[in-house]
């Protein structure tokens, strides 16, 4: 007689999970915290009213001197508006992982998935999409509002390099929030993570502008990432913009990679 077959269900200890499912099942359960907390919606809409309003004023200001003024059309709903949406899309990466520290419900989700990377490559995941199908519909809402004050001068989005700027904006928007779910994986403090985020983004430009006098100044400039955003919503090369879409769309995604991959590797050894 053939020996007796056990079957072993999924709840088995030893059962063996296919990767797609146990990839699908940390993925739901990322979304599932992530949509029930209050600070996602409110952040997600901030950035929207930000990037609205300030864009379509902006176009405004600039179609009442289109006269008088060189700038680039396709830039303009986006050249302030991101600058502050950025945001919302980075408190909302940094809140998605260092609020699970701060109320410590991080030690059941390392119990629930011992591979660290696992853990944190869903999360970075789930936040990645969340925010670059949101931030793409807002870049579009932008752009289509500004054009109510552009259209007349011939801006659309069939203009040279508006579809360009329109993507961009929404993929930026996605590296700031991967950015901060990296950050937050380093730091562990939400306050930590949102100081390290806006010397990143707002005190750097500050500090090193696109003038290249002196010259370090703007070596260093070239480098970060809001003038790299910049470039990338730019229908033509400016002054103090790195040369190549290429090269600023590397430094943009250099970032997110950067700081998550410090941050698995300071999670694997601290949560251990």
């Amino acid at each position: 007689m053939p020996a007796t077959m056990v079957t072993e269900t999924r709840d088995s200890p030893h059962a063996t999970v296919p990767p797609l499912a146990r990839a699908g099942d940390l993925l739901a359960g990322e979304w599932t915290k992530l949509r029930s907390a209050r600070p996602t919606q409110i952040a997600l809409l901030g950035s929207a009213a930000i990037m609205i309003v300030l864009g379509a004023w902006y176009c405004y200001h600039l179609s009442g001197q289109w006269a008088q003024t060189d700038r680039d059309p396709v830039r303009a709903p986006f050249l302030l508006s991101l600058l502050f949406a950025q945001l919302g899309a980075g408190v909302l990466g940094v809140l998605a992982i260092t609020s699970e520290f701060a109320s410590g419900m991080i030690r059941t989700t390392f119990t629930a998935v011992p591979q660290r990377g696992a853990a944190l490559a869903a999360k970075a995941t789930t936040v990645g999409l969340l925010v670059l199908t949101a931030g793409e519909l807002i870049s579009l809402i932008t752009f289509f509002v500004g054009e109510a004050f552009l259209g007349r001068h011939g801006v659309t989005l069939a203009y040279p390099g508006a579809i360009r700027a329109v993507v961009s904006s929404g993929c930026y928007l996605t590296a700031i929030a991967l950015l901060g779910v990296g950050l937050g994986a380093i730091f562990r403090s939400t306050a930590g993570s949102l100081m390290a985020l806006f010397v990143l983004t707002f005190l750097a430009t500050s500090v090193f502008g696109p003038v290249p006098q002196p010259p370090w100044s703007y070596r260093i400039y070239r480098y970060l990432l809001p003038a790299n955003a910049d470039r990338l919503i730019s229908a033509q090369a400016h002054n103090g913009q790195v040369s190549s879409v290429l090269v600023a769309m590397l430094i943009c995604a250099a970032y997110p990679a950067i700081t998550l991959i410090t941050g698995f590797l300071l999670i694997r050894r601290r949560d251990a």
